[in-house]
């Protein structure tokens, strides 16, 4: 046999060789990707997972954000029912026409006399008709009035003590309605006075009309409990001149309203 047919047997053999072994190749080549693909399928669920988990949690805190700031939020307030219970502190404006009361009540004729400031308290009862407008009746009651004088002729000093009450009902406009709420505020009303002068004689009593008006602010700490500060001049009239004062009040509020 010569070399170049055996060349020629040799290549046939190979070619024969190659066809049989492609076919068996391939199966093993589409095994290997198929299981690729499924590897890759099966890592994917698990690289989504902490990616799910992450959004998840960024929706978790913008529904807590959003509850945090529908909480802050404040509504309009609702007309409704309301009490005030607070304290005070009046600075006596016409100390002049209490201490003349007050030396001519002691007998004791021209003196040296001076008038301290008081203390107090009181109380409100309202209605909110409308989200600016409220009425309501207030009492207050300023019961520490002292008139301090001194007499040169004797050196005696003596000491005299009055109250003062008041009555009225009184409107209010409201200039906001969130949170914290600015007023303004007049009222009108009865007036009541008991000046015990020094010595053993009689006690003076007086009475008439009364006024008064003022600014200040509602701020609620709850949709139903509330602070309030405000400050009001308070005129009496007739013989009731004397206790004409200035008086700064701050208390507590708490609120009937609806939602």
């Amino acid at each position: 046999m010569s070399q170049c047919t055996r060349t020629r047997g040799l290549a046939l053999w190979l070619t024969l060789l190659l066809a049989l072994a492609l076919p068996l190749a391939s199966p093993a080549a589409e095994d290997e990707e198929t299981a690729a693909e499924e590897q890759a399928e099966e890592a994917a669920p698990a690289a989504k997972e902490p990616a799910e988990e992450e959004e998840t949690a960024d929706t978790e805190d913008e529904a807590d954000e959003a509850e945090d700031e529908e909480e802050f939020d404040w509504d309009v307030t609702h007309r409704g029912f309301y009490l005030i219970a607070n304290g005070s502190y009046a600075f006596m404006v016409n100390r002049d026409d209490l201490e003349h009361k007050a030396e001519k009540a002691s007998n004791t004729g021209p003196a040296n006399s001076n008038t301290d400031d008081s203390w107090g308290y009181g109380g409100r009862i309202g209605w909110r008709v409308f989200d600016r407008l409220a009425i309501e009746g207030q009492f207050q009651m300023l019961n520490s009035i002292e008139v301090h004088s001194h007499q040169e002729s004797n050196g005696r000093d003596r000491r005299s003590k009055a109250t003062f009450m008041t009555a009225m009902a009184n409107a209010k406009g409201y200039l906001l309605t969130q949170r914290i709420q600015p007023y303004a505020m007049a009222g009108a009303g009865y007036g009541y006075a008991e000046l015990r002068p020094s010595g053993n004689n009689r006690n003076q009593r007086d009475d008439g009309f009364a006024a008064q008006f003022g600014v200040g602010s509602d701020f609620y700490v709850t949709d139903n409990l509330g602070l309030m500060t405000e400050v009001a001049y308070v005129l009496p009239t007739d013989d009731l001149e004397g206790y004409d004062n200035v008086a700064l009040l701050f208390g507590f509020m708490l609120r009937f309203y609806g939602d």
